[in-house]
């Protein structure tokens, strides 16, 4: 599979499982928010975890909560109140 943010609300799954989603009437299926697994892995060299890497992405989480992110010193990201940014 294909590596993506977990954010996206996609869920990853099985055949079985998706028979199971229909007859209970989940949503995300009935929108089309799932990709069947396949069982396999993603390729060779593949990168899983850029998101980790995204700041545009740290950016929009901190905002939902009204903080903003400065790198600091020692090149972490430090929350702040958006008041102070």
């Amino acid at each position: 599979m294909k590596g993506r943010l977990d954010s996206n609300g996609i869920d990853d799954i099985s055949f079985s499982n998706l028979e199971k989603l229909k007859e209970i009437g989940s949503p995300k299926i009935q929108k089309d928010r799932y990709q069947l697994y396949n069982g396999g892995f993603g390729k060779k060299g593949e990168q899983y975890n850029n998101f980790r890497r995204n700041f545009d992405h740290f950016n929009r989480i901190a905002a939902k909560y009204n903080m903003c992110l400065k790198q600091n010193e020692k090149g972490y990201l430090q929350p702040f109140m958006s008041d102070s940014c």
